[in-house]
């Protein structure tokens, strides 16, 4: 199953390197007055976008197979630990100021 997230992260990639490779490619047409093939210029962009997602459908189907995807925690870690996420304190910040 595709998420957003990848799909996203696919379209970001594909939007960096094709813009880069439309311009090492088209430069003439980019920065003259020739027009800008448009095929091209589409191809350029997909290319990227398809390779980014198809790399991270087959990471991820990957991950699934190896069982690396979960990783479980043992139990005996977890002896002493609270039973409220909440009841945690961040370390304190506030230093105390001395006198002298």
């Amino acid at each position: 199953m595709i998420t957003f997230r990848q799909i996203r992260r696919s379209l970001i990639i594909s939007s960096v390197v094709g813009t880069l490779l439309t311009v090492t490619n088209q430069y003439e047409a980019v920065f003259s007055a020739q027009p800008i093939n448009i095929l091209k210029a589409v191809i350029t962009y997909i290319t990227p976008f398809c390779v980014t997602l198809m790399a991270s459908l087959m990471e991820r189907k990957r991950m699934i197979i190896d069982g690396s995807a979960i990783q479980a925690i043992p139990p005996e870690d977890l002896k002493g630990a609270p039973d409220d996420i909440a009841s945690i304190e961040a370390p304190s910040t506030h230093r105390a100021h001395t006198t002298d």
